[in-house]
């Protein structure tokens, strides 16, 4: 069961209404979980270091926060990726992408543009491939965006003023903080109809208004 803390990684947009914020990377349905599980192109065990949001191609994707880019190209399986440092121990990682829309070296801001959901490298069909590194080592990206939530949560309800232009921005661009794109496009997927990203099992339980629902995709 995924909760509210949770939610935010499958690509729903919460809170919707007040602070126009959006946590998640992209716009579309959890596919794979973090961890163990069997692989899909060869049906063996394998750990699996990030979670995958199944989405049409060309898909948005968004910076989870502020950073710097520090890759943006190809790298082996991964396909088209994005490597954005937070902080001397924190990165995030989106892989996969038809097109990569900032460059090396490029600050971003959270909810900034950064590229677009595709089928690159080793993959079944278009999807975000998503993952945080933490001192070196994988983060549950569930967990990293659970915490990512309530920090920002707390911070609006004090009243910030740090953070309100920016919300103001992102309220006004349907959530999304999205400037004048810098350099345009550096990589772009040429396969326009791959197969069909296999899914896993799965729950998600929505909180909006006050209302609960419970949505199950297979």
């Amino acid at each position: 069961m995924v909760t509210l803390a949770t939610l935010i990684c499958v690509g729903w947009q919460l809170p919707a209404d007040s602070a126009g914020l959006y946590y998640g990377p992209a716009e579309g349905r959890l596919s794979s979980h973090y961890g163990w599980r069997t692989d899909p192109m060869n049906g063996r065990k394998r750990f699996h270091s990030g979670i995958d949001i199944a989405a049409p191609h060309g898909t948005p994707v968004y910076a989870t926060q502020d950073g710097v880019v520090a890759y943006s190209g190809r790298y082996k399986g991964y396909g088209n990726i994005v490597v954005i440092q937070h902080s001397k121990t924190l990165s995030t990682l989106y892989a996969h992408n038809s097109k990569l829309l900032v460059r090396r070296g490029q600050t971003v801001r959270h909810g900034q543009l950064i590229s677009r959901v595709g089928s690159t490298g080793r993959s079944t069909g278009p999807h975000l491939h998503f993952e945080v590194h933490q001192k070196k080592q994988y983060m549950n990206p569930m967990t990293y965006l659970g915490q990512l939530a309530q920090s920002r949560h707390q911070h609006f309800a004090k009243g910030s003023a740090t953070n309100a232009a920016p919300a103001k921005q992102m309220a006004k661009a349907g959530h999304h903080y999205n400037p004048t794109a810098q350099g345009g496009p550096v990589i772009e997927e040429k396969k326009k109809n791959p197969t069909p990203t296999k899914r896993t099992r799965g729950t998600v339980e929505v909180i909006r208004d006050g209302k609960k629902t419970t949505y199950t995709f297979r």
